[in-house]
């Protein structure tokens, strides 16, 4: 943070910026209500949140700091390929919404991240999503009182959340900010909060959300190398399933994989993983049988949305980074995007000696990232992305700080 007490114009953005990510969570939960329709795409808070905070995130670039980080030019490189390579031959009007605007906020986001916390530490940030998560666990666990037209009852509410892959993200985006001012703080309402989050995040039984959170949890154990945090997580994950009606998590995991298994082994892999496997098998088919410029730059942004359009009947995602990636923006999309993970990666192991405990939780979110890829989408997700942007932008502040320290001894 920066030692200057005034409040300049930079500094002032990136207060917005930070109170405005700290809002997106609750504003998640208003995601149904729609204020009117533009070019045929129905606008909302969220739309006009995320056009909001574009704005405002592009102002803050042009300000100092600047440094030139390897990890931050490969995501302008990928910007560019979007915007001149993808937007040109976008899927439809509406994409520029869903697609083009939503990954903006998560590209920008990333460059961002290190010009926030030079005005303001991840400590201030994290408070602020603590305070606002606080609300949000209050809404969301009294939402089957005042949403009562969608929930029923507090039995049915139990895993039946609107857009239960919306809710899932949301908290799993959190919980590192929650972690983080938990090792800060060590007080009991943060693990109170923490605990809640992911409690909720396993109770909309998202497969993907849940797999992801475990993938990062599994390497930031072993980064940590915390036997007792292990044993505890497990006990925890455990109880949350014990406490709730055995019925619900049978129907959303065991029944639903047996069957699954037994569509794949029938060759009905529409029906494997929600029809996600007939959607990478379709968008693998079609871009190997592709000329070389679309094999090399793609067919155009959200042009895989046509894939899902294919097995599901509706305008919406490939739910796969990796294949909607190679499908829109070609293999050198494709190779920028595995390029930028393995330079975060580096350079977060590299300096973890600088913060260990810090370090572990931008380690949580590399790896929950990476699993959200593989089965889901990651940079279009709109604004709870951005908060997942941050925490992968930070491994350019960790190796910054860690240049100041040494260069003061």
């Amino acid at each position: 943070m920066t030692n200057s007490s005034s409040l300049s114009i930079p500094k002032f953005i990136s207060l917005l910026i930070i109170y405005l990510i700290g809002i997106r969570p609750i504003l998640n939960l208003l995601h149904f209500i729609k204020l009117g329709s533009v070019a045929n795409y129905e606008v909302s808070f969220l739309s006009i949140w995320s056009f909001i905070v574009l704005v405002l995130i592009v102002i803050r670039l042009m300000f100092p700091p600047r440094h030139k980080f390897f990890s931050n030019r490969l995501i302008i490189a990928f910007i560019f390929i979007m915007i001149f390579f993808g937007l040109p031959r976008i899927y439809s009007t509406s994409a520029v919404v869903t697609e083009i605007l939503y990954s903006l906020i998560f590209l920008l986001g990333i460059l961002v991240s290190y010009k926030l916390f030079s005005d303001y530490s991840i400590y201030y940030l994290s408070n602020v999503i603590f305070y606002f998560s606080i609300i949000l666990i209050i809404l969301h666990a009294s939402a089957w009182i005042w949403y009562p037209y969608s929930y029923g009852d507090l039995s049915n509410y139990i895993g039946s959340f609107p857009d239960k892959f919306l809710s899932s993200t949301t908290f799993l985006a959190i919980i590192p900010f929650l972690y983080i001012r938990l090792i800060k703080k060590r007080s009991f309402p943060s693990l109170i909060v923490l605990l809640m989050s992911v409690l909720f995040m396993f109770w909309t039984f998202r497969r993907t959300v849940l797999v992801a959170f475990l993938f990062g949890l599994l390497f930031f154990l072993f980064y940590r190398k915390r036997i007792r945090l292990l044993m505890g997580s497990a006990l925890f994950i455990l109880i949350s399933f014990i406490i709730i009606p055995k019925e619900y998590y049978y129907e959303a995991f065991q029944r639903k994989i047996i069957i699954e298994y037994e569509d794949y082994l029938h060759g009905n892999v529409e029906n494997v993983g929600s029809g996600r496997i007939a959607v990478y098998l379709l968008g693998w088919n079609k871009y190997k049988n592709a000329n070389l410029k679309e094999q090399l730059i793609g067919f155009g942004a959200a042009q895989s949305h046509e894939l899902a359009y294919i097995i599901w009947q509706k305008d919406t995602y490939a739910h796969g980074q990796i294949i909607a990636t190679l499908y829109d923006y070609g293999i050198i999309g494709l190779l920028f995007l595995i390029l930028f993970f393995y330079s975060i990666t580096k350079t977060a192991l590299r300096y973890k000696m600088y913060n260990p405990k810090l370090n572990g939780a931008i380690i949580f979110v590399i790896f929950s990232s990476i699993g959200i890829t593989l089965s889901n989408i990651l940079i279009a997700t709109g604004g709870t992305g951005l908060l997942v942007a941050i925490l992968l932008g930070y491994s350019s502040t960790i190796k910054l700080n860690y240049e100041n320290t040494r260069n003061k001894l």
